[in-house]
């Protein structure tokens, strides 16, 4: 499924796609920093300056966006071009 146009969206669902993306990317550098278990949904709301009640709008909890960061970057891996040499490998 894709996302529609960003011209067909209102200003609300754009408003709602930039929020969520926030959410995401404060909950990707916590469980960087600190690991999954020792992230909480209250620290992922504060790092992106929402409430928790917010945040649950649009995810189901911690396992949700974890689920979410794991397939989104999933899913860009697969659109990435290979690389032509591994990494650390010189020629």
């Amino acid at each position: 499924m894709t996302d529609p146009a960003p011209q067909t969206l209102t200003r609300k669902e754009r408003e709602a796609l930039r929020h969520r993306s926030a959410i995401l990317e404060a909950a990707e550098s916590l469980f960087a920093e600190q690991g999954f278990h020792a992230t909480t949904v209250q620290m992922i709301a504060d790092a992106a300056e929402f409430s928790v009640g917010y945040l649950y709008k649009h995810f189901d909890g911690k396992e949700d966006l974890y689920r979410t960061l794991v397939t989104g970057h999933l899913g860009a891996s697969k659109r990435s071009p290979p690389r032509s040499t591994p990494r650390g490998s010189r020629r």
